[in-house]
């Protein structure tokens, strides 16, 4: 079943939604550093960056992964640590893995620069749709549509879609209005437009249509709708899980390991931490896998505080306790090391490890 709206507007209206959407966009555009450059490696970076992150956590990360990294070949040639430690508090690290994977691929096959055939960028890891059509409508003018969440709102209040977005005849539509609405030129500022739009204005909750430029051809103003659609997928709800995390201090040094090469945080650096068992105190909690991890035994200290994340639908409540000196004899396991806190601090850690870093930076001050 398709929306009500046509799938493929007239030309006078297509005609016309270009008109006045890049007109706004040189006027209320926002000067973001991205979007001061044709370079198609910087343009793969901010929108590997940019998906499920905000503008505001982006910029920072951005200027300085590409001041670390300005290069296709500088980002191959280094060190898969130091690319995820530069990444590290952005989140989705397989994003940081895909682009370095990727950057090796581009310097093999392609001298260190982006294909100009977009078939063969399409093939990198971690470049789907949204990704081709994002760098080469910017950097090659390339007539290829974007559909991310802020365009996926915008196309289907405009059109009246009343269909959940995840479902396939939604997805189907939103694509093919998206391509029909292209311009033969200034693709990219097209593009960066109808995505400025729904973050700026057509946004989630309380659209500014007052200040809209698409409001009178807008299928979802003209019925009153905008605060009923797009329709969404319901949320599954979080569930809570309870995690210790051991602090385990050897003179200056404390204990790290590091995560294997698959799974989430994959190659990340991280104080031991697991589960609680049920009824289980911290103290013992943190006593019971030091034992279990290194054979050495400890008594907890003091907790120096609790954390709260969130992992995809897990919200994680971690306790950190300090460990007194360890006794006995270690196992020797390849993945784990004493190291001071400076040593720490330049590793790649995630942001919940490097908040238990930063508490343990604090109570030695």
């Amino acid at each position: 079943m398709w929306c009500d709206f046509p799938s493929f507007p007239s030309r006078a209206l297509a005609a016309s939604v270009r008109r006045r959407l890049l007109t706004w966009f040189d006027a209320h555009g926002r000067d973001l550093p991205w979007r001061r450059t044709r370079d198609p490696y910087a343009l793969w970076v901010a929108e590997v960056m940019l998906q499920q992150t905000r503008i505001a956590t982006v910029v920072p990360f951005y200027e300085r992964f590409l001041t670390r990294f300005p290069t296709v070949r500088a980002l191959a040639e280094a060190d898969l640590q130091a690319v995820l430690s530069t990444w590290a508090g952005l989140g989705y690290y397989r994003r940081a893995r895909h682009l370095h994977a990727g950057a090796q691929i581009l310097l093999r096959e392609h001298g260190g620069r982006l294909p100009e055939n977009a078939a063969d960028f399409a093939r990198l890891p971690g470049v789907g749709r949204y990704t081709l059509g994002a760098v080469y409508s910017q950097a090659f003018d390339a007539r290829l549509p974007v559909v991310d969440g802020n365009v996926q709102r915008v196309l289907a209040r405009w059109g009246r879609c009343p269909e959940t977005l995840t479902d396939r005849p939604a997805a189907q539509w939103l694509w093919a209005v998206a391509e029909s609405l292209l311009p033969r030129r200034n693709v990219g500022a097209f593009n960066q437009a109808l995505m400025e739009l729904g973050q700026t204005v057509c946004t989630p909750r309380l659209p500014a249509c007052e200040h809209c430029p698409l409001r009178k051809c807008c299928s979802a103003w003209r019925t009153g709708e905008t605060s009923t659609l797009p329709r969404l997928p319901a949320r599954p709800r979080a569930t809570p899980i309870a995690e210790v995390a051991v602090l385990a201090q050897r003179r200056t040094r404390f204990l790290v390991m590091q995560r294997p090469g698959h799974g989430r945080w994959a190659h990340f650096w991280e104080f031991p931490h697991a589960e609680l068992k049920a009824g289980e105190e911290a103290g013992a909690a943190a006593v019971r896998l030091l034992k279990t991890l290194t054979g050495l035994e400890a008594d907890p200290m003091r907790r120096l505080g609790t954390i709260h994340h969130t992992v995809t639908r897990f919200r994680i409540r971690l306790e950190a306790v300090l460990m007194g000196p360890p006794r006995g004899h270690a196992h020797r396991v390849a993945n784990q090391r004493w190291l001071t806190l400076s040593a720490i601090g330049s590793l790649a850690l995630s942001r919940p490890q490097r908040r238990l870093w930063e508490l343990l930076v604090k109570q030695g001050k």
